[in-house]
């Protein structure tokens, strides 16, 4: 799931909310790139979920808590993914090109995605998007559609009873076999061990008497 704001419109508001002023460590840190674990990101799930969902003010107390929520995460469950002297810059022109190749990725997820299409959308030619997006994110164009695929069909294996085949199709995959391929690449077991072993940690961990948590794939 991907929330997208404007942390610099936000900080903008400190004039009038004072109190916003503290977001602006978290957002320097996050340029760095930052991934929570432990309670803060199970909490911060639960927040995400609830936002998709929400309306008006309630969907904005929400984002509230979630960016709170990270602002207030203990030292252990905040790790930073780059080095100091990682200093990434994005002008104008790139940061908007990056996000409508995001925009694509994620609305045409599950359909016929083609790196030539948004190349085309982009004004770019297919080897200069690939290295572009790659210089940008760290991961190929291709690499992250089938991580976010992936990472869909996980979700769908543990909270629905559709079948395999139909996760497959769901997900965007046109055939069972590349499915298949592509899950043992990513998780290293197939869709049916995945879903069998993991059902049955979480049983083990909850117990008989307990339903299965709401799990969000990262």
């Amino acid at each position: 799931m991907v929330l997208q704001f404007d942390g610099a419109a936000i900080l903008a508001l400190r004039g009038t909310l004072p109190e916003l002023g503290e977001l602006q460590q978290l957002f320097e840190r996050a340029r760095r790139g930052l991934e929570f674990t432990g309670a803060t990101a199970v909490q911060a799930a639960q927040l995400l979920e609830a936002i998709g969902p929400a309306q008006g003010l309630e969907r904005l107390i929400l984002f509230l808590q979630l960016i709170n929520t990270l602002l207030k995460a203990p030292a252990q469950d905040a790790h930073l993914l780059a080095s100091a002297c990682y200093a990434p810059t994005l002008d104008d022109r790139s940061s908007e090109r990056i996000n409508k190749a995001f925009d694509y990725l994620l609305t045409e997820l599950t359909g016929d995605l083609r790196l030539s299409v948004i190349a085309q959308r982009l004004e770019m030619s297919e080897p200069g998007f690939s290295r572009f997006f790659k210089r940008i994110t760290g991961h190929g164009f291709i690499d992250l559609m089938r991580k976010l695929r992936v990472q869909r069909a996980c979700r769908l294996l543990l909270q629905t009873e559709m079948s395999v085949a139909d996760i497959c199709f769901e997900v965007g995959y046109a055939n069972l076999s590349n499915f298949n391929r592509h899950f043992r690449i990513e998780m290293d077991q197939t869709p049916s061990e995945y879903r069998r072993e993991t059902a049955m940690t979480l049983f083990n961990r909850n117990g008989a008497h307990q339903a299965l948590p709401f799990t969000t794939a990262h």
